[in-house]
């Protein structure tokens, strides 16, 4: 039996050495000089991208942010300069006809000038409350004052325009400070409102 398997072995050898056995293989496309650059830069392009992403929405979020956040700022600033004017007049609005008594100058008289001219001075510095609005009321105050002065040298007409007037303007001024304020805050929903999905 050894034999047998020898023999077998041996001629299996041989047949293999007479035929000999050529592989080939069909040759392979050369590889496109762009694949083998992505292959090359997908991992770098792919985490820069990322990251320039993700700085740019970061940076849009923040600019967005920023001008929410002043818009925010200017309409508080704002607030508080109306709120500070209205204060200053709503001190002696009550007793505002006293300018215009035909008296000599009391104590109660000279207060009341000091603070017609406390609110004139506030007229002229505020700083956040558009000139448009601020300029007509500083002139109408200035004038019904000098209406007032009229009305102390016994002037009965005067004195009664200028009360009027002081009247009039004073509800004006609170009119103004409500349309003023009320259209920033509603500007400001309005933008948000559109932004937001």
């Amino acid at each position: 039996m050894i034999l047998h398997v020898e023999v077998m072995a041996v001629f299996f050898v041989d047949q293999v050495t007479q035929a000999p056995v050529i592989v080939q293989c069909a040759q392979a496309a050369p590889e496109q000089a762009w694949k083998w650059w992505l292959g090359a830069l997908a991992p770098w392009v792919g985490p820069i991208l990322s990251t320039a992403g993700s700085i740019y929405v970061a940076w849009r979020v923040f600019r967005w942010q920023g001008k929410k956040d002043r818009e925010q700022w200017l309409l508080d600033q704002k607030k508080a300069e109306w709120r500070e004017l209205l204060d200053a007049i709503h001190v002696n609005e009550p007793h505002i006809v006293r300018l215009g008594l035909p008296q000599e100058p009391s104590l109660e008289n000279v207060d009341m000038v000091k603070w017609v001219h406390k609110v004139t001075h506030l007229f002229q510095s505020r700083l956040f409350i558009d000139d448009s609005l601020i300029l007509p009321m500083l002139s109408r105050w200035t004038d019904a004052y000098g209406k007032a002065k009229k009305g102390q040298g016994g002037d009965i007409v005067a004195r009664n325009e200028a009360d009027t007037e002081f009247r009039t303007l004073i509800n004006e001024i609170r009119e103004k400070a409500r349309i003023d304020l009320r259209a920033k805050s509603r500007t400001r929903l309005a933008t948000n409102k559109t932004r937001t999905p």
